[in-house]
């Protein structure tokens, strides 16, 4: 889901952030992904499409909602690199994103679930998006709304390896209204067995969310 293509340039700006929980509703009644997708190549083609879809106007925090909360769908791309700024080969993954928005008190949780990595092999569990917050970015009339908050958890591959995030998501609100959510992921990455685990400090990646 690399879009270095996308409409315009839009400026991101990080704020303070936070750690895991779930999403409010049970699994009984959460809604299926609204971007479901099969493959990695599928994910990518998916959130290529929602970016370049996107308004390139930000929200302004005037035109934000003092009250109510909303859902956005969308899906996360995690590059894992090296310190150095290397990738790490193979080990790129897509997920199908969720996060909940509470204009009211400015809360953001939500999480990550279906991911696949780039061999198409399907990583069992679930990361989760937590403690975040609805931000101000700039300042004075201009200035626009964004989110921040943390993004973690453990998947799976099928064997002893483990696929461990501990990252931060930042992203701004685009449109006149708060229609969508585009940002960045930063943080590490652990793969490896339940032994001495490569830690892959400089990972990175992308996301977009729309208001469902």
């Amino acid at each position: 889901m690399r879009v270095s293509d996308r409409p315009t340039p839009i400026s991101l700006s990080i704020c303070t952030l936070a750690a895991l929980t779930a999403c409010g509703s049970s699994e009984e009644e959460r809604p299926p992904p609204a971007y479901p997708f099969a493959t990695f190549a599928e994910g990518q083609a998916t959130g290529t499409g929602l970016v370049m879809g996107l308004d390139p106007t930000e929200t302004l925090v005037s035109n934000m909602p003092e009250s109510g909360s909303a859902r956005y769908d969308g899906l996360v791309y995690i590059d894992p690199q090296t310190g150095g700024g290397a990738d790490v080969a193979g080990q790129d993954v897509i997920g199908n994103m969720r996060l909940n928005v509470d204009f009211g008190d400015g809360d953001v949780d939500g999480d990550v679930t279906n991911v696949v990595r780039e061999d198409d092999v399907a990583l069992p569990g679930r990361l989760t998006i937590d403690n975040g917050g609805v931000t101000a970015l700039g300042g004075g009339g201009g200035a626009t709304a964004g989110i921040s908050a943390d993004l973690g958890g453990v998947l799976a591959d099928g064997t002893p390896n483990r696929y461990l995030v501990d990252g931060i998501i930042v992203g701004t609100f685009q449109g006149d209204d708060p229609d969508a959510l585009y940002g960045s992921f930063s943080g590490d990455v652990f793969i490896g067995n339940s032994g001495v685990v490569p830690l892959y400090s400089g990972s990175e990646g992308e996301w977009v969310a729309i208001q469902q």
